[in-house]
């Protein structure tokens, strides 16, 4: 039975150095790191105790799995550069269907870990669902194993599912930390520390999970509060671009909770 002795990681982002620290930990050594930059190579192939490289020639030929975390339009380039025929080749991404590398290898797949990666975060790779996808059912089967070493949470789920499931976890992870990015920078412009919003952002993003994102809606737009808008949105004026982005997101939780279905308890 084909089995994963080892790895080579082609990336040296935050999620190759998260990934590759699970592969580790999980007793998959990490053999070679890929990264066009050499210093970023070295830094994370030697927290792996793995051979740093930065020329597609130097990559192993025998290697168990080859793994591509890099930015979506980095991985043509780097397909068409590298000598990748026969091996088993797996991406990361949300977005990029399987079928990228059919024109390479006939064995690939994808493991997708749906969580937000800082390199200066420790996070417990255990908790984060991966959604796992092959060429074929040997494939699939191979890399639900794999999967199943370094999470407790393997899924298998194809390209298309993936690429919906990717779409909302940006919503919900990138739009929402932009949101408070510029809550921040309101506050700064006050002199009012972002902390104080902390509380207020615990409680949202707990009582989302608890009871649901759409029985937890609360606020002006929510209670159908057109007065409170007003005043926010001329507040605003000096910042037409979050004036725009306030005045969109009003107008959508308004539609989407019309006067006759609100809570009183929750508004």
């Amino acid at each position: 039975m084909d089995v994963i002795r080892d790895a080579v990681i082609i990336g040296t982002g935050n999620v190759a150095a998260h990934l590759g620290g699970a592969l580790v930990k999980s007793g998959v050594p990490v053999r070679q790191v890929y990264g066009r930059n050499l210093s970023a190579a070295a830094s994370l192939a030697a927290a792996l105790d793995a051979q740093p490289i930065n020329m597609p020639s130097q990559i192993t030929g025998d290697a168990s799995i080859y793994i591509l975390a890099l930015s979506d339009s980095a991985y043509v380039p780097f397909l068409q550069s590298a000598e990748m025929k026969g091996k088993l080749l797996v991406h990361t991404a949300g977005s990029i269907p399987v079928s990228i590398f059919s024109p390479y290898t006939g064995r690939y797949g994808c493991l997708y870990p749906l969580q937000t990666f800082s390199r200066s975060r420790p996070l417990e790779f255990r908790g984060v669902t991966v959604f796992v996808e092959g060429s074929n059912p040997a494939t699939d089967h191979l890399l639900f194993t794999l999967a199943s070493r370094i999470t407790d949470h393997p899924v298998m789920a194809d390209s298309e599912r993936r690429q919906r499931i990717h779409l909302a976890a940006v919503i919900a992870c990138n739009f929402v930390n932009h949101l408070m990015t510029i809550a921040a920078d309101l506050l700064g412009k006050e002199g009012i520390a972002f902390d104080v919003l902390s509380p207020l952002i615990r409680e949202t993003c707990s009582k989302a999970i608890d009871i649901s994102p759409v029985n937890a809606q609360t606020g002006p737009a929510f209670r159908h509060d057109w007065n409170v808008v007003e005043k926010h949105l001329e507040l605003l004026k000096s910042y037409p671009e979050w004036q725009h982005i306030y005045d969109i997101l009003s107008r959508s939780i308004a539609t989407r909770h019309p006067v006759k279905s609100q809570n009183p308890e929750t508004s």
